[in-house]
Protein backbone atom coordinates (compact mmCIF):
# COMPACT_ATOMS: atom_id res chain seq x y z
CA UNK A 1 0.00 0.00 0.00
CA UNK A 2 1.33 3.41 -0.98
CA UNK A 3 -0.01 6.32 1.00
CA UNK A 4 1.50 9.79 0.72
CA UNK A 5 0.30 10.87 4.14
CA UNK A 6 2.45 11.42 7.18
CA UNK A 7 0.75 11.34 10.55
CA UNK A 8 2.68 12.84 13.41
CA UNK A 9 1.49 12.21 16.95
CA UNK A 10 2.79 14.11 19.91
CA UNK A 11 1.86 13.69 23.54
CA UNK A 12 2.47 16.66 25.78
CA UNK A 13 1.95 16.56 29.49
CA UNK A 14 1.27 20.29 29.61
CA UNK A 15 1.00 23.23 27.18
CA UNK A 16 4.31 24.45 25.84
CA UNK A 17 5.58 27.80 27.04
CA UNK A 18 5.35 30.66 24.52
CA UNK A 19 8.32 30.73 22.18
CA UNK A 20 10.68 33.68 21.97
CA UNK A 21 9.12 34.52 18.61
CA UNK A 22 5.59 34.54 20.11
CA UNK A 23 6.75 36.79 22.93
CA UNK A 24 8.38 39.18 20.47
CA UNK A 25 5.16 39.39 18.42
CA UNK A 26 3.11 40.15 21.54
CA UNK A 27 5.50 42.92 22.54
CA UNK A 28 5.43 44.37 19.04
CA UNK A 29 1.62 44.40 19.02
CA UNK A 30 1.55 46.16 22.41
CA UNK A 31 3.95 48.83 21.18
CA UNK A 32 1.93 49.40 18.03
CA UNK A 33 -1.31 49.63 20.03
CA UNK A 34 0.27 52.38 22.15
CA UNK A 35 1.44 54.14 18.99
CA UNK A 36 -2.13 54.30 17.71
CA UNK A 37 -2.45 57.18 20.18
CA UNK A 38 0.96 58.73 19.41
CA UNK A 39 1.12 62.51 19.40
CA UNK A 40 2.45 62.47 15.81
CA UNK A 41 -0.11 61.70 13.08
CA UNK A 42 2.50 59.95 10.92
CA UNK A 43 3.29 57.57 13.79
CA UNK A 44 -0.40 56.80 14.33
CA UNK A 45 -0.89 56.02 10.64
CA UNK A 46 2.28 53.89 10.54
CA UNK A 47 1.21 51.87 13.60
CA UNK A 48 -2.20 51.16 12.07
CA UNK A 49 -0.67 50.03 8.77
CA UNK A 50 1.90 47.83 10.52
CA UNK A 51 -0.77 46.05 12.56
CA UNK A 52 -2.75 45.30 9.40
CA UNK A 53 0.41 44.11 7.64
CA UNK A 54 1.05 41.59 10.44
CA UNK A 55 -1.99 39.67 9.23
CA UNK A 56 -4.90 37.80 10.76
CA UNK A 57 -2.68 35.87 13.18
CA UNK A 58 -2.54 38.94 15.46
CA UNK A 59 -6.32 39.12 15.89
CA UNK A 60 -6.27 37.21 19.21
CA UNK A 61 -3.67 39.68 20.50
CA UNK A 62 -5.72 42.82 19.86
CA UNK A 63 -7.32 44.25 23.02
CA UNK A 64 -11.05 45.05 23.09
CA UNK A 65 -12.32 48.57 22.57
CA UNK A 66 -13.80 49.75 25.87
CA UNK A 67 -15.36 53.01 27.10
CA UNK A 68 -11.96 53.80 28.66
CA UNK A 69 -10.15 53.64 25.30
CA UNK A 70 -9.16 57.00 23.83
CA UNK A 71 -11.07 58.22 20.79
CA UNK A 72 -8.01 57.75 18.56
CA UNK A 73 -7.42 54.17 19.72
CA UNK A 74 -11.13 53.35 19.40
CA UNK A 75 -11.25 54.51 15.80
CA UNK A 76 -7.94 53.06 14.62
CA UNK A 77 -8.11 49.78 16.54
CA UNK A 78 -11.67 49.20 15.33
CA UNK A 79 -10.51 49.81 11.77
CA UNK A 80 -7.58 47.41 12.14
CA UNK A 81 -9.75 44.69 13.62
CA UNK A 82 -12.46 45.09 11.00
CA UNK A 83 -9.92 44.90 8.16
CA UNK A 84 -8.32 41.77 9.60
CA UNK A 85 -11.70 40.17 10.34
CA UNK A 86 -12.70 40.66 6.72
CA UNK A 87 -9.41 39.14 5.57
CA UNK A 88 -9.95 36.21 7.94
CA UNK A 89 -13.44 35.60 6.56
CA UNK A 90 -12.12 35.80 3.00
CA UNK A 91 -9.48 33.19 3.81
CA UNK A 92 -12.02 30.90 5.47
CA UNK A 93 -14.34 31.12 2.45
CA UNK A 94 -11.65 30.08 -0.02
CA UNK A 95 -11.69 26.62 -1.54
CA UNK A 96 -9.95 23.97 0.55
CA UNK A 97 -7.47 21.95 -1.50
CA UNK A 98 -6.16 18.41 -1.16
CA UNK A 99 -2.81 16.88 -2.07
CA UNK A 100 -2.86 13.09 -1.79
CA UNK A 101 -1.52 10.28 -3.98
CA UNK A 102 -1.55 6.50 -4.01
CA UNK A 103 -3.71 3.54 -3.09
CA UNK A 104 -5.29 3.50 0.36
CA UNK A 105 -8.37 2.50 2.29
CA UNK A 106 -11.45 4.70 2.29
CA UNK A 107 -10.87 5.40 5.99
CA UNK A 108 -7.32 6.60 5.33
CA UNK A 109 -8.45 8.80 2.44
CA UNK A 110 -11.28 10.41 4.42
CA UNK A 111 -9.04 11.01 7.42
CA UNK A 112 -6.50 12.68 5.13
CA UNK A 113 -9.17 14.98 3.70
CA UNK A 114 -10.26 15.96 7.21
CA UNK A 115 -6.68 16.60 8.31
CA UNK A 116 -5.84 18.77 5.30
CA UNK A 117 -9.07 20.77 5.04
CA UNK A 118 -10.68 20.75 8.48
CA UNK A 119 -13.85 19.25 6.97
CA UNK A 120 -15.07 16.46 9.23
CA UNK A 121 -17.04 13.43 8.04
CA UNK A 122 -18.99 10.55 9.55
CA UNK A 123 -20.37 7.25 8.31
CA UNK A 124 -17.42 6.37 6.06
CA UNK A 125 -16.00 4.08 8.74
CA UNK A 126 -18.89 1.71 8.02
CA UNK A 127 -17.58 0.95 4.52
CA UNK A 128 -14.61 -1.17 3.49
CA UNK A 129 -12.75 -0.76 0.25
CA UNK A 130 -9.67 0.68 -1.39
CA UNK A 131 -9.40 3.84 -3.46
CA UNK A 132 -6.69 5.15 -5.76
CA UNK A 133 -6.14 8.90 -5.81
CA UNK A 134 -3.89 11.41 -7.54
CA UNK A 135 -4.66 14.83 -6.10
CA UNK A 136 -2.38 17.85 -6.35
CA UNK A 137 -3.95 21.02 -4.90
CA UNK A 138 -7.32 19.57 -5.93
CA UNK A 139 -10.46 21.39 -4.72
CA UNK A 140 -12.07 19.61 -1.77
CA UNK A 141 -15.42 18.84 -3.41
CA UNK A 142 -13.79 17.46 -6.55
CA UNK A 143 -11.51 15.21 -4.48
CA UNK A 144 -14.38 14.01 -2.30
CA UNK A 145 -16.64 13.25 -5.27
CA UNK A 146 -13.93 11.19 -6.96
CA UNK A 147 -13.27 9.20 -3.78
CA UNK A 148 -16.95 8.47 -3.14
CA UNK A 149 -17.60 7.46 -6.75
CA UNK A 150 -14.98 4.71 -6.59
CA UNK A 151 -16.98 2.85 -3.93
CA UNK A 152 -20.48 3.87 -5.11
CA UNK A 153 -21.06 6.15 -2.15
CA UNK A 154 -22.71 9.54 -1.76
CA UNK A 155 -23.74 11.96 1.01
CA UNK A 156 -26.78 12.14 3.23
CA UNK A 157 -27.41 15.85 3.95
CA UNK A 158 -29.96 14.94 6.61
CA UNK A 159 -27.55 13.05 8.85
CA UNK A 160 -28.40 15.38 11.72
CA UNK A 161 -25.03 17.05 12.29
CA UNK A 162 -24.33 20.25 10.37
CA UNK A 163 -20.60 20.37 11.08
CA UNK A 164 -19.94 17.02 9.37
CA UNK A 165 -20.75 15.41 6.05
CA UNK A 166 -22.43 12.00 6.33
CA UNK A 167 -21.47 9.23 3.93
CA UNK A 168 -23.99 6.63 2.74
CA UNK A 169 -24.39 4.09 -0.06
CA UNK A 170 -25.39 5.39 -3.49
CA UNK A 171 -28.31 3.57 -5.15
CA UNK A 172 -27.27 1.68 -8.29
CA UNK A 173 -29.58 3.73 -10.51
CA UNK A 174 -28.19 7.04 -9.23
CA UNK A 175 -25.51 8.76 -11.32
CA UNK A 176 -21.95 9.26 -10.01
CA UNK A 177 -21.30 12.57 -8.24
CA UNK A 178 -18.28 13.78 -10.21
CA UNK A 179 -19.18 15.66 -13.38
CA UNK A 180 -22.67 16.58 -12.21
CA UNK A 181 -21.88 19.76 -10.26
CA UNK A 182 -20.21 23.15 -10.40
CA UNK A 183 -17.54 23.93 -7.79
CA UNK A 184 -16.87 27.44 -6.53
CA UNK A 185 -15.19 28.34 -3.25
CA UNK A 186 -16.67 26.32 -0.42
CA UNK A 187 -19.74 25.42 -2.50
CA UNK A 188 -20.85 22.48 -4.62
CA UNK A 189 -23.87 23.32 -6.82
CA UNK A 190 -25.75 20.57 -8.67
CA UNK A 191 -28.98 20.42 -10.70
CA UNK A 192 -31.16 17.68 -9.21
CA UNK A 193 -34.59 17.84 -10.84
CA UNK A 194 -36.54 19.38 -13.73
CA UNK A 195 -40.32 19.61 -13.88
CA UNK A 196 -42.18 20.95 -16.92
CA UNK A 197 -45.81 22.00 -16.50
CA UNK A 198 -48.11 22.98 -19.37
CA UNK A 199 -51.49 24.17 -18.11
CA UNK A 200 -54.08 23.74 -20.86
CA UNK A 201 -56.58 26.15 -19.28
CA UNK A 202 -54.20 28.90 -18.19
CA UNK A 203 -50.98 29.08 -20.23
CA UNK A 204 -49.72 31.82 -17.89
CA UNK A 205 -48.95 29.26 -15.19
CA UNK A 206 -47.10 26.92 -17.53
CA UNK A 207 -43.38 26.79 -16.90
CA UNK A 208 -40.19 24.91 -16.12
CA UNK A 209 -38.84 24.33 -12.62
CA UNK A 210 -35.18 23.46 -12.11
CA UNK A 211 -34.15 22.13 -8.70
CA UNK A 212 -30.63 23.07 -7.62
CA UNK A 213 -28.86 21.63 -4.58
CA UNK A 214 -26.23 23.76 -2.85
CA UNK A 215 -23.75 22.09 -0.48
CA UNK A 216 -20.90 23.75 1.39
CA UNK A 217 -17.78 22.62 3.17
CA UNK A 218 -18.93 21.73 6.70
CA UNK A 219 -16.11 23.69 8.36
CA UNK A 220 -18.01 26.92 7.65
CA UNK A 221 -21.75 27.51 7.55
CA UNK A 222 -23.29 30.34 5.52
CA UNK A 223 -25.95 32.46 7.17
CA UNK A 224 -27.91 33.46 4.07
CA UNK A 225 -28.03 32.17 0.49
CA UNK A 226 -30.13 33.99 -2.11
CA UNK A 227 -30.50 33.76 -5.87
CA UNK A 228 -31.64 36.98 -7.58
CA UNK A 229 -33.36 35.77 -10.73
CA UNK A 230 -31.97 38.80 -12.56
CA UNK A 231 -28.53 37.17 -12.09
CA UNK A 232 -29.64 34.02 -13.90
CA UNK A 233 -29.04 33.25 -17.58
CA UNK A 234 -30.51 30.10 -19.16
CA UNK A 235 -29.92 29.09 -22.80
CA UNK A 236 -31.25 25.97 -24.54
CA UNK A 237 -29.41 23.84 -27.08
CA UNK A 238 -31.42 25.56 -29.83
CA UNK A 239 -30.31 29.02 -28.68
CA UNK A 240 -33.46 30.23 -26.91
CA UNK A 241 -32.99 32.35 -23.81
CA UNK A 242 -35.46 31.26 -21.13
CA UNK A 243 -36.97 34.10 -19.10
CA UNK A 244 -36.32 33.84 -15.37
CA UNK A 245 -38.27 36.73 -13.84
CA UNK A 246 -36.92 39.43 -11.54
CA UNK A 247 -37.69 38.19 -8.02
CA UNK A 248 -35.14 36.88 -5.51
CA UNK A 249 -35.21 33.36 -4.11
CA UNK A 250 -33.99 32.78 -0.56
CA UNK A 251 -32.87 29.47 0.94
CA UNK A 252 -33.42 28.77 4.62
CA UNK A 253 -30.11 27.57 6.07
CA UNK A 254 -30.59 25.14 8.97
CA UNK A 255 -27.75 24.58 11.41
CA UNK A 256 -27.96 20.77 11.31
CA UNK A 257 -28.16 20.38 7.51
CA UNK A 258 -25.07 21.34 5.43
CA UNK A 259 -27.09 21.85 2.23
CA UNK A 260 -30.09 23.70 0.83
CA UNK A 261 -32.20 23.38 -2.30
CA UNK A 262 -33.60 26.10 -4.53
CA UNK A 263 -36.28 25.70 -7.19
CA UNK A 264 -35.68 28.04 -10.13
CA UNK A 265 -38.89 28.96 -12.03
CA UNK A 266 -38.25 29.45 -15.74
CA UNK A 267 -40.13 30.01 -18.96
CA UNK A 268 -41.30 26.78 -20.61
CA UNK A 269 -38.87 25.99 -23.46
CA UNK A 270 -40.03 25.24 -27.02
CA UNK A 271 -40.55 21.58 -27.91
CA UNK A 272 -37.60 21.74 -30.30
CA UNK A 273 -35.20 22.12 -27.35
CA UNK A 274 -33.90 18.87 -25.84
CA UNK A 275 -31.63 20.25 -23.14
CA UNK A 276 -30.41 23.36 -21.34
CA UNK A 277 -27.04 24.12 -22.90
CA UNK A 278 -25.98 26.32 -19.98
CA UNK A 279 -27.52 27.67 -16.81
CA UNK A 280 -25.39 30.44 -15.33
CA UNK A 281 -26.15 32.02 -12.00
CA UNK A 282 -24.76 34.12 -9.21
CA UNK A 283 -25.60 33.35 -5.59
CA UNK A 284 -25.48 36.11 -3.00
CA UNK A 285 -24.30 34.77 0.35
CA UNK A 286 -23.55 36.00 3.84
CA UNK A 287 -20.87 34.09 5.75
CA UNK A 288 -19.77 34.55 9.36
CA UNK A 289 -16.39 36.00 10.21
CA UNK A 290 -14.02 34.79 12.90
CA UNK A 291 -15.59 33.81 16.22
CA UNK A 292 -14.79 36.34 18.95
CA UNK A 293 -15.05 35.77 22.70
CA UNK A 294 -16.55 38.36 25.06
CA UNK A 295 -16.08 38.02 28.84
CA UNK A 296 -18.08 39.87 31.47
CA UNK A 297 -17.25 39.76 35.18
CA UNK A 298 -18.58 41.66 38.20
CA UNK A 299 -22.02 40.51 37.13
CA UNK A 300 -23.95 41.57 40.22
CA UNK A 301 -23.31 45.24 39.51
CA UNK A 302 -23.03 45.08 35.71
CA UNK A 303 -25.22 47.57 33.87
CA UNK A 304 -24.93 48.17 30.12
CA UNK A 305 -21.34 46.94 29.94
CA UNK A 306 -20.30 47.26 26.30
CA UNK A 307 -17.48 45.52 24.42
CA UNK A 308 -16.62 45.87 20.75
CA UNK A 309 -14.69 43.60 18.37
CA UNK A 310 -14.43 44.48 14.71
CA UNK A 311 -17.94 44.97 13.36
CA UNK A 312 -19.85 43.64 16.37
CA UNK A 313 -20.72 45.15 19.74
CA UNK A 314 -21.93 42.98 22.62
CA UNK A 315 -23.58 44.63 25.61
CA UNK A 316 -24.42 42.95 28.90
CA UNK A 317 -27.43 45.05 29.88
CA UNK A 318 -27.91 43.46 33.28
CA UNK A 319 -28.12 40.25 35.32
CA UNK A 320 -31.09 39.75 37.61
CA UNK A 321 -32.83 37.00 39.53
CA UNK A 322 -35.87 35.44 37.90
CA UNK A 323 -37.38 32.88 40.25
CA UNK A 324 -34.76 30.19 40.81
CA UNK A 325 -32.80 31.26 37.73
CA UNK A 326 -30.60 34.22 36.86
CA UNK A 327 -31.31 36.06 33.62
CA UNK A 328 -28.42 37.63 31.70
CA UNK A 329 -29.70 40.06 29.07
CA UNK A 330 -27.29 40.38 26.15
CA UNK A 331 -27.61 42.76 23.20
CA UNK A 332 -25.67 41.89 20.02
CA UNK A 333 -25.33 44.64 17.42
CA UNK A 334 -23.60 44.39 14.02
CA UNK A 335 -22.32 47.36 12.03
CA UNK A 336 -23.33 45.65 8.78
CA UNK A 337 -25.88 42.90 9.35
CA UNK A 338 -27.44 42.96 5.85
CA UNK A 339 -30.48 40.67 6.26
CA UNK A 340 -28.69 38.17 8.51
CA UNK A 341 -30.87 39.00 11.53
CA UNK A 342 -34.29 38.60 9.94
CA UNK A 343 -36.71 36.84 12.27
CA UNK A 344 -36.53 33.49 10.45
CA UNK A 345 -32.72 33.37 10.69
CA UNK A 346 -31.96 31.34 13.80
CA UNK A 347 -28.17 31.04 13.48
CA UNK A 348 -27.48 33.62 16.17
CA UNK A 349 -29.25 31.48 18.79
CA UNK A 350 -26.54 28.88 18.24
CA UNK A 351 -23.84 31.28 19.43
CA UNK A 352 -22.10 29.84 22.52
CA UNK A 353 -23.14 31.49 25.80
CA UNK A 354 -22.26 30.11 29.23
CA UNK A 355 -21.09 30.97 32.73
CA UNK A 356 -17.85 30.08 34.47
CA UNK A 357 -18.48 29.75 38.20
CA UNK A 358 -16.06 30.65 40.99
CA UNK A 359 -14.33 27.27 40.59
CA UNK A 360 -13.95 27.74 36.83
CA UNK A 361 -16.62 25.15 36.04
CA UNK A 362 -18.79 25.73 32.99
CA UNK A 363 -22.52 26.29 33.51
CA UNK A 364 -24.66 26.17 30.35
CA UNK A 365 -27.85 28.19 30.13
CA UNK A 366 -31.12 26.42 30.92
CA UNK A 367 -33.25 28.45 28.51
CA UNK A 368 -33.23 31.57 26.36
CA UNK A 369 -35.74 33.99 24.90
CA UNK A 370 -35.61 36.83 22.40
CA UNK A 371 -36.36 40.19 24.01
CA UNK A 372 -35.55 42.47 21.06
CA UNK A 373 -34.98 42.05 17.32
CA UNK A 374 -34.14 44.65 14.69
CA UNK A 375 -32.33 44.93 11.39
CA UNK A 376 -28.90 45.14 12.99
CA UNK A 377 -29.36 43.92 16.56
CA UNK A 378 -30.80 41.12 18.65
CA UNK A 379 -31.45 41.10 22.39
CA UNK A 380 -31.41 37.69 24.08
CA UNK A 381 -32.04 36.75 27.70
CA UNK A 382 -30.09 33.69 28.85
CA UNK A 383 -31.31 31.93 32.01
CA UNK A 384 -28.78 30.19 34.24
CA UNK A 385 -29.18 27.94 37.26
CA UNK A 386 -26.48 29.29 39.58
CA UNK A 387 -26.62 27.30 42.80
CA UNK A 388 -24.35 29.71 44.69
CA UNK A 389 -25.48 32.88 42.98
CA UNK A 390 -23.55 35.03 40.49
CA UNK A 391 -20.73 36.13 42.82
CA UNK A 392 -17.34 35.56 41.15
CA UNK A 393 -19.02 34.17 38.02
CA UNK A 394 -17.99 35.21 34.51
CA UNK A 395 -20.33 35.34 31.52
CA UNK A 396 -18.78 34.10 28.27
CA UNK A 397 -20.42 34.98 24.96
CA UNK A 398 -19.08 34.14 21.49
CA UNK A 399 -20.22 35.48 18.14
CA UNK A 400 -18.76 36.16 14.69
CA UNK A 401 -17.05 39.54 14.64
CA UNK A 402 -18.35 40.33 11.17
CA UNK A 403 -20.81 39.18 8.54
CA UNK A 404 -19.25 39.06 5.09
CA UNK A 405 -21.04 39.37 1.76
CA UNK A 406 -19.82 37.09 -1.03
CA UNK A 407 -21.04 36.42 -4.55
CA UNK A 408 -20.72 32.88 -5.90
CA UNK A 409 -20.87 32.35 -9.65
CA UNK A 410 -21.71 28.94 -11.09
CA UNK A 411 -22.32 27.32 -14.46
CA UNK A 412 -24.33 24.14 -15.07
CA UNK A 413 -24.19 22.64 -18.56
CA UNK A 414 -25.97 20.05 -20.68
CA UNK A 415 -29.03 19.57 -18.48
CA UNK A 416 -31.46 17.17 -20.15
CA UNK A 417 -35.02 18.49 -20.52
CA UNK A 418 -38.02 16.23 -19.79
Amino acid sequence: MIVSLLLVASCLAQPAAPSAEDTAVRLQVRRLIRDLDHRELTERIAAENKLIAMGVSVLPLLPPVTPRSTAEIKERLSRVRKTLENLSAEEAARTSVVTLKGEMSLIEAMQALAQQTGNQAAGYENYDGMVTVDFEETPYWEALDKILDQLQLTLNPYGGDGDKIHVRSRPEEELPRFGQASYNGIYRIEPTRIDAVRDLRNPQISGLKVGVKIEWEPRIEPIVITQPMADLSVVTDTGEQLAAGDNTLSALVQTDIPAVELTLPLQLPPRTASRIAELKGKLHTLVPGRLETFQFSGLENARNVEQQRGGVTVTLERLQANGQLWGARVLVRFDEAANALESHRNWIFGNPAYMLDAAGERVDYAALETVRQGESEVGIEYYFDLEKGPADCTLIYQTPAAIIKREVEYSLKEIQLP
